[in-house]
């Protein structure tokens, strides 16, 4: 096996190629590859909200998972939705993004925005009442096979910390 080969020269928007056979190293041949982006627009519902409480990105990422993880309370799967952090203004918390996972929108954006101190309530609820250790979490209160790649900075006093005010 051997490396993808890198473009020589480029004129506009043809790639010149220069590659070796594996082997003979005898010239391949190929040239004229045209460059194409590969990508689509991607419609759906977004709920963003700035909570404006203080705390630290990781505890708004405890926050935002604790708030995940209560969706299925108000009739929300949690595979339907997906979560991220948006920081617009580095002196400001991270606002909490809610976004349909099904392209072109499901409503569910629409769906929790009425319903949403209730699911933020319901979110601090699971957070502090879970029976790990208050520096962790785990897979009953904020933690999911979606978010493994962060286990390590959720944390339920950090959600607790942030959702505090909707207890």
């Amino acid at each position: 096996m051997e490396p993808a080969p890198r473009p020589a020269k480029r004129a506009g928007s043809q790639v010149q190629w220069q590659h070796k056979r594996p082997g003979t190293s005898s010239d391949c041949g190929l040239t004229g590859w045209t460059r194409v982006q590969l990508g689509h627009r991607y419609r759906t519902d977004v709920l963003e909200v700035h909570l404006g409480i203080p705390g630290t990105r990781d505890d708004y990422l405890s926050a935002l998972e604790a708030t995940m993880a209560a969706l299925p309370g108000i009739g929300v799967a949690r595979s339907d939705v997906r979560g991220m952090l948006n920081t617009f203004d580095v002196s400001q918390p991270p606002a909490l993004v809610l976004v349909d996972a099904v392209p072109g929108g499901a409503g569910h954006a629409q769906r929790i925005a009425p319903d949403l101190e209730a699911l933020l309530t319901a979110a601090y609820a699971n957070a502090s009442s879970c029976k790990c250790a208050p520096q962790t979490s785990c897979y009953a209160c904020l933690r999911a096979y979606e978010n493994q790649t962060v286990e390590d900075r959720l944390s339920r006093e950090g959600a607790c910390r942030v959702l505090e005010p909707f207890a």
